[in-house]
């Protein structure tokens, strides 16, 4: 074979291998997209908290760079609080996995910003005090920009005093 047929030719075949890695790439967000699979979507939210209507939808979100949330809110009970000869059931809700350094909403009300905010990895504990016992309570946290998770819980404490 001719030398400048063969530097061709190896110069062809260079360029097509690193012509494919760099498309198989995609230029996004391989490892973000790969959160998307076995069912996690269903549990994911947007950047604006749309849910994903199915795994190639978040799929293709997170792969062209799109920033997924799975946000996430747990109740924990934390017993009775006595204050002026009456009993509180007293718990804490943890939020999680929100747009970091938000507003917080709960219930479609704005707490003040000033004093409840998301920290800067998007999470943040609130105390919460039921005004009925026994009664199931669901509370929906939702960030400034629109993602969202809910918790129901149902206080069983009696407090005596």
């Amino acid at each position: 074979m001719h030398p400048r047929l063969l530097l061709f030719a190896l110069t062809f075949v260079v360029a097509l291998s690193v012509g494919s890695s760099v498309a198989l790439a995609g230029g996004g967000n391989s490892e973000n997209a790969k959160a998307c699979q076995k069912n996690a979507w269903q549990n994911l939210q947007s950047s604006s908290g749309a849910a994903f209507a199915d795994q190639s939808g978040c799929v293709s979100y997170a792969a062209t760079g799109g920033t997924l949330f799975g946000p996430e809110v747990t109740a924990t009970e934390n017993g009775c609080l006595v204050d002026h000869h009456v009993g509180f059931d007293v718990w804490t809700l943890s939020a999680t996995g929100f747009t970091p350094d938000s507003s917080v909403t709960i219930n479609d009300t704005p707490l003040p910003p000033s004093l409840w905010k998301f920290d800067s990895a998007g999470s943040v504990d609130v105390l919460f005090i039921p005004d009925v016992p026994g009664v199931t309570i669901t509370l929906t946290f939702t960030d400034g920009e629109g993602v969202h998770a809910s918790v129901s819980f149902t206080p069983t404490t009696v407090c005596n005093t």
